[in-house]
């Protein structure tokens, strides 16, 4: 038993440290289920089935961010006011409005599109 204990416990600690290595590098490159959820935009219906499992799959600054992106992307080319009063899709901005120019997308990709390409500025304040 002695033999034993000196030819094998030697290769606990290094056994130990590996496995241990293992279980840090899966935390660690796990994703949040969040960012795995991708905006299907196979129909109006779909858009915002998979927008809302986005949205509530985030935390409520990264909700927050991607509604104004949302917003963002539906005022993109819209240079007044007159523009959305004209144009009743612009008065109630959705995410089936723009479903085709996100689909296959997750929140952070829609996010940085919308920074990327749209010159509207959006400030959300608390009230």
């Amino acid at each position: 038993m002695d033999l034993y204990l000196k030819e094998y416990g030697m290769l606990k600690e290094p056994l130990l440290a590996v496995c241990l290595a293992f279980a840090v590098t899966a935390c660690a490159t796990s994703e949040n289920p969040a960012s795995q959820i991708r905006l299907d935009a196979t129909s109006d219906a779909t858009a915002m089935s998979s927008f809302s499992a986005m949205a509530e799959a985030l935390t409520s600054e990264n909700r927050q961010e991607l509604l104004v992106a949302m917003l963002k992307l539906n005022m993109t080319g819209v240079n007044s006011v007159y523009e959305v009063i004209q144009n009743p899709d612009l008065q109630s901005p959705s995410i089936a409005r723009i479903k085709d120019k996100v689909d296959g997308m997750t929140a952070q990709q829609i996010i940085d599109l919308a920074n990327r390409t749209s010159s509207v500025e959006a400030e959300v304040t608390a009230e």
